[in-house]
């Protein structure tokens, strides 16, 4: 070969290296808003599909006009979408993947969701300024993507959260130097809020080894910490113990349940450590798990729908303890499955505020000796009936049959009888009684029984269903034929059962008329009627 030929054919190769060299991979696409407008200034970012390391990127943040062309090695991605952060921009960060880069793709139309400015100024007890806190939120048990989530060097943070009822997490875990306690808060976001200054109480260090029945070492233990006195749970991050069973929480100084809560696969009962003063770090030592028993079933509402997040509670038969359980929680079909220890117990299911039901009850008391199947029907809260419209063996004392539905028909012309209704929720107690179709200034006294009176009894002019021990909850005056218990200011309906002497059991039924005034002696005169009247009744279940 010729000294030439080797010379063109270096430069061949050469030439060809570098094309191949020079060879650049794009992303391409359009961020936009709802109402499909450009978004500009929004940055990317990239991260290996296989090992989440992040990738370098060029000209990566969009243009006027919310497009985007930007340089990325070949390879396959997730990539993360970042809009400027509140107060300039509350628009809400995206994620898409996997993204495959081989040349140009071109992943379209990005939207980003509207959200709503979350701000903050986060201090130490000494009132200074906090930097990196890690800040989350969460909503419907889904962490919220978030950027920007770390305090700056003052203490500040600006994020960009979804709107309505959230859960703003701050994670003092990241914090370097100083042992501050994390903090939840519960908040209802109906658009940008400046949560002012946060103060963060001194943390203290609580650490535990968890030990099996055989000794060995328990990984990925969950630990529950509860105020003793009010069983509210603290947020505790990084709470999950770790190969060697070791596992560290901080929390602000006072009296704590710490509760245990093994794999489910190792059918571990849980183990509560109860009434434990922290005032300085500490350790509760060795922490052992004993061995339980599965019990598990299904949990559906009257109609034969699965319900979900259904809580499973148990109490001591004998002494009405609460009884700590994990995964105590029925799932998307209604399924649960949890570990009891031995004995014997009452078993409840305690169902979400949305679903409005009334909770269920096993055939208490329930034996655990081994693995056993537990299945619930849940009730309706509230079941309207004893209707004065002649449905009843017991008729309207003069014939004064109401609508469907309602009460007995009173003294104003064109009754069609007073109505009961009730709303909320029993779980917690939200309930709250409303009559309606009175006469306009009448007298009400809100009835509750513990029974159903059976058959029915006359009752003034009415008819009158709820029976057992009675009280009376409320003495309230009528305006427009209307009235409600409770209202602003009074307690709950289940509080003034408990103070007039009735506490009400988990999944009691309780029945409900109001009896009001009716003047009139030639309506429905006595006997058989009198000068007083009651609506139709709810049945309520606790």
């Amino acid at each position: 070969m010729t000294t030439r030929l080797r010379s063109t054919l270096f430069l061949l190769s050469t030439t060809l290296l570098l094309a191949a060299t020079a060879r650049a991979d794009f992303l391409d696409g359009r961020c936009v808003n709802a109402q499909a407008q450009g978004i500009p200034n929004v940055n990317l970012d990239a991260f290996d599909w296989n090992n989440g390391n992040s990738v370098a990127l060029s000209n990566d943040s969009t243009d006027a006009n919310g497009f985007f062309h930007v340089t990325i090695p070949n390879g396959t991605y997730l990539v993360r979408f970042k809009p400027p952060q509140p107060p300039a921009s509350t628009y809400r960060p995206s994620e898409i993947g996997p993204v495959t880069v081989n040349g140009t793709a071109n992943v379209g139309t990005i939207t980003l969701a509207n959200g709503v400015g979350v701000f903050g100024h986060v201090v130490n007890p000494s009132n200074q300024g906090v930097p990196n806190i890690n800040v989350d939120i969460v909503q419907n048990d889904q962490d919220a993507l978030l950027v920007y989530d770390l305090t700056d060097a003052s203490g500040n943070f600006a994020v960009a959260s979804p709107s309505g009822a959230i859960e703003l997490r701050l994670d003092t875990t990241t914090v370097v130097g100083q042992t501050l306690a994390p903090l939840a808060m519960q908040l209802s976001l109906g658009g940008d809020t400046d949560l002012g200054t946060i103060h963060l109480q001194q943390g203290y260090t609580v650490t535990a080894l968890v030990r099996g029945p055989g000794g060995n070492s328990i990984a990925d233990c969950d630990v529950d910490v509860r105020d003793s006195a009010t069983g509210v749970k603290l947020y505790t991050p990084n709470d999950n113990s770790n190969s060697s069973g070791f596992v560290s929480v901080i929390v602000p100084a006072g009296t704590y349940d710490f509760d245990f809560c093994a794999p489910f696969n190792l059918h571990l009962f849980v183990r509560r450590i109860a009434g434990v003063t922290v005032s300085a770090n500490m350790s509760l030592g060795i922490v052992t798990l004993s061995s339980g028993f599965v019990v598990s079933g299904n949990v559906r509402d009257a109609q034969n729908h699965p319900l979900e997040s259904v809580a499973v509670i148990a109490k001591d038969s004998s002494s009405g303890e609460s009884i700590p359980l994990c995964h105590n929680h029925s799932d998307a079909n209604g399924n649960y499955a949890t570990i009891f220890p031995g004995g014997t117990f009452d078993v409840y299911f305690i169902p979400t505020p949305a679903q409005q039901l009334g909770a269920g009850a096993a055939n208490n008391p329930v034996t655990v000796n081994g693995n056993i199947t537990i299945n619930a029907v849940l009730p309706p809260a509230f079941t309207p009936f004893c209707f004065g419209d002649g449905s009843l063996p017991t008729a309207c004392p003069c014939g004064n049959f109401g609508a469907a539905g309602r009460g007995c028909a009173n003294s104003q012309a064109g009754s069609t009888g007073a109505l009961l209704a009730a709303s909320g929720t029993t779980h917690p107690d939200t309930a709250v009684l409303s009559a309606s179709g009175t006469l306009p200034s009448a007298l009400c006294v809100f009835l509750q029984g513990g029974a159903e009176h059976i058959p029915p009894a006359v009752f003034g002019d009415g008819v009158r269903c709820a029976g057992g021990v009675l009280k009376r909850l409320k003495i309230r005056n009528a305006s427009g034929g209307a009235a409600s218990y409770p209202v602003s200011g009074d307690p709950s309906i289940s509080s003034r059962s408990a103070a007039l002497g009735d506490p009400i059991p988990i999944a009691a039924t309780r029945y409900y008329q109001v009896y009001y005034r009716d003047p009139s002696a030639t309506f429905c005169p006595s006997p058989p009627g009198g000068t007083f009247n009651v609506t139709n009744g709810v049945r309520m279940v606790w």
